[in-house]
């Protein structure tokens, strides 16, 4: 995972616009992850 996150951020020959584009898209992922895993630890616990 680190690794892969390593590339993204240092893949320069590709360009500027799928860098920037790839970056967001994994953060968004992120987001959408850990915002599912609460929600379900939520709905779980109560």
């Amino acid at each position: 995972m680190q690794t892969l996150l390593k590339n993204i951020f240092t893949k320069k020959e590709v360009g500027d616009e799928f860098h920037l584009g790839a970056a967001i898209t994994m953060i968004i992922l992120i987001i959408t992850f850990i915002s599912t895993s609460f929600y379900i630890a939520f709905t779980s616990f109560v």
